[in-house]
């Protein structure tokens, strides 16, 4: 499914669709045009769909970047919003990147151009009426094959050998996330096989690594990043790049050598890039080229072994101030058939740690914390009559210790689980909602359903009127309902929803609702995309649901009092709006609350429910509120569709360079009208005085 392309409704211009990764962006003309089908293969850099549109004018709504190169592909200037106020390009054929936007897009045309900057977007005006091929690309990405595996060691490694076979290039320039596809699958069968279809790179790097499922797992990651060949070795674990050799087990823990190695040359790659496809000025490069004792442009020529020579020379604290906060680490558990999961996490760069092997006989160990989960609650027969001023989400005392495991702590932003119980403060991953991103279809507009349901009235304080609904540029179908019955949310749990968000009760036997309880196991499907189910040990009934066809969404692990349930539930449909993924918006909706560790996600939580405003999830947060001038820093987040090695700038706050996601930036002395501006650019989070705010411009009056 190709982006799509259609005239505006209501103002003119174009409408660009992904209905893959279910996002959308405008382009504007002057007049009225009717975009007209255009060869997708006559673009130098590739495209899924384009099409050509005649206009003297295209305007960019946002204040992005604009990359120029020639009709060969040579990088020949950008526009930065922030440094630049106008600039004219000679005619001559040559491809515009528009950055900043949720699908990848590309102009083409030959015309004379004029690029200048207001407040809010950026104007390409031409010498009359010019033929304008637009390019578009999803940000999605499909595996090339499925590769089969018996379940032995040998043949995970071999599976992970191929995993190379994704990169679009092995230079630096693979820092880019879109020069990253997505490794073959690995499922279990009776024979080792890999389709002809996947090929490899001979990059000259392999991982020599003893035979166990718990050592080979942890090092899919840096395989794919890499395009290594794994390896077994009887003897020390180690780096092989032609003739240069690192132990694994030299200088700390044998993962902790994998996750830093990772880090280090995925990091590395990011300055070096700058020398290749794209030579845009990065801040992180510019901070450190003072401290490396190299010539950038002959570190980009070199080959691959020659620099991971370079790279591992250098101390890891000399550059890791300036090393991206890693989004994720998954715990799993190294048993044969969680080899299949091993694509997904290399994917998304996953740090990836071996869980402890438990036995059925053996019992998990309780967390203090847990103490506080049993409350006095009611049975189903009391509920009307509870009368605690702190009202409990459903009936209590029905957590199972025994299915709750803890994992150990990490300095990621998220945490995943792969394996039985259900993981304190992480995402219960599966391999069937992972897969589930490929076959995600969406509906032909880009609009965003969301049925929200409360099922008691004591608890309505959560819905307010900007729980869901505020972003201009999204096509919003809410539903709101009370008190279902069960044939009712039977029903609205099986349509196709991209959002379903229960207030109320689960009990033992399922949802309360005003005639009986509904319990998810008895659905034969689930329509539902995503969910958040903000009642009490809504976890069994959560993974019912992505069990029978959901996606991923949020449950909670014991009882949850009622005045916690509305602010972790306001904060996440918050954050959701402001294009976070499942996971990342309830990392930082648990933090609102001392119980917010009650909550976890299951299934797929790398999943947005749409894309955010700027291009970037980011959180900024203000401090010296008592006079003209406030010190601002912003919190940047990796995503879906922004994968490591994006960069930002925040043109209006000051900035003349770009900073990698997930770095956070400082701003001292920011003007009010700064901040105002910035705001009104893009709604999002704020943090003012230690106080969340949703609307931050108000607190600025």
């Amino acid at each position: 499914m190709e982006p799509q392309f259609d005239s505006l409704d209501g103002r003119s211009g174009v409408e660009i669709r992904d209905p893959i990764e279910k996002v959308r962006f405008e382009l504007h003309t002057p007049s009225a045009v009717e975009p007209t089908p255009a060869t997708a293969e006559s673009f130098y850099y590739p495209v899924d769909s384009a099409v050509t549109v005649e206009t003297d004018e295209i305007v960019f709504p946002i204040l992005g970047s604009i990359y120029v190169y020639s009709a060969d592909g040579e990088f020949l200037q950008d526009f930065t919003p922030n440094s630049d106020t106008e600039l004219t390009i000679e005619p001559g054929e040559k491809y515009y990147q528009l950055n900043g936007t949720p699908i990848v897009i590309y102009l083409s045309f030959s015309s004379a151009v004029t690029i200048r900057k207001s407040e809010t977007e950026i104007r390409l005006s031409f010498d009359g009426s010019t033929a304008v091929r637009i390019g578009a690309r999803s940000y999605h990405e499909s595996p090339e094959g499925t590769i089969t595996v018996t379940g032995s060691v040998r043949d995970t490694m071999r599976a992970l050998s191929t995993f190379g076979s994704a990169l679009k290039m092995t230079t630096p320039d693979r820092a880019h996330p879109t020069l990253r596809g997505h490794p073959p699958l690995v499922e279990l069968g009776d024979e080792f096989h890999v389709p002809e279809s996947i090929d490899p790179p001979d990059t000259g790097v392999r991982l020599e690594l003893p035979l166990l499922h718990e050592k080979v797992y942890p090092a899919a990651s840096l395989a794919y990043y890499l395009g290594a060949e794994v390896v077994p070795t009887s003897g020390v674990p180690k780096l092989v790049a032609g003739d240069f050799e690192y132990s694994l087990e030299s200088d700390g823990t044998y993962e902790g050598i994998l996750h830093r190695l990772l880090r280090q040359t995925a990091f590395l790659d990011c300055l070096v890039r700058t020398e290749g496809i794209v030579k845009d000025e990065l801040y992180e490069r510019n901070q450190l080229e003072p401290r490396l004792d190299w010539d950038f442009a002959d570190v980009y020529d070199s080959s691959l072994p020659e620099q991971l020579e370079t790279y591992l020379s250098v101390p890891f604290e000399t550059i890791s101030e300036y090393v991206p906060t890693w989004t994720l680490t998954t715990d799993v558990t190294p048993l044969e058939k969680h080899a299949a999961v091993l694509p997904f996490l290399a994917y998304d760069l996953s740090q990836i740690r071996s869980a402890p092997l438990r036995s059925s006989k053996q019992s998990i160990s309780q967390p203090q914390m847990f103490d506080d989960f049993y409350r006095t609650g009611f049975t189903r027969g009391e509920k009307r009559e509870f009368e605690s001023p702190d009202l409990l989400r459903g009936a209590s005392e029905r957590t199972d210790a025994g299915k709750i495991v803890r994992p150990d702590p990490v300095e990621t932003t998220e945490h995943a689980w792969i394996g039985d119980g259900f993981p304190l403060g992480a995402n219960k991953l599966t391999v069937e909602t992972l897969k589930r991103r490929f076959d995600y279809s969406a509906p032909n507009k880009s609009g965003i359903s969301i049925h929200v349901v409360c099922n008691d009235g004591e608890m309505s304080d959560e819905i307010v009127d900007e729980l869901y609904g505020f972003r201009e540029l999204v096509d919003y179908d809410i539903t709101i309902d009370y008190n279902r019955t069960v044939a009712e949310l039977r029903e609205i749990i099986e349509s196709p929803i991209d959002l379903f968000h229960y207030v109320g009760h689960v009990d033992e036997n399922g949802f309360l609702c005003v005639d009986g309880s509904l319990d998810a196991q008895t659905l034969e499907d689930v329509g539902i995309k995503a969910f958040f189910l903000n009642a009490c040990s809504s976890y069994e009934q959560g993974m019912a649901l992505i069990g029978r066809g959901s996606m991923g969404g949020v449950v909670t692990l014991a009882d949850v009092a009622n005045k916690t349930a509305t602010r972790v539930g306001r904060t996440f449909a918050s954050l959701l709006n402001n294009g976070f993924q499942l996971r990342t918006a309830l990392s930082i909706a648990r933090k609102e609350t001392v119980s917010g560790y009650r909550y976890i996600t299951l299934g797929n939580g790398g999943r947005p429910l749409m894309q955010p405003e700027g291009g970037v999830p980011s959180w900024t947060s203000v401090s010296d509120m008592g006079g003209e001038k406030y010190d601002v820093s912003v919190e940047t987040f990796l995503d879906i569709r922004c994968g490591f090695g994006s960069t930002f700038t925040m043109n209006v706050l000051g900035t003349s360079a770009r900073n990698l996601v997930s770095n956070g930036i400082e701003f001292e002395k920011v003007s009010t009208d700064k901040l105002k501006q910035f705001w009104k650019l893009e709604r999002q989070p704020a943090v003012i005085g230690g106080q969340v705010c949703w609307n931050p411009i108000r607190h600025l009056n």
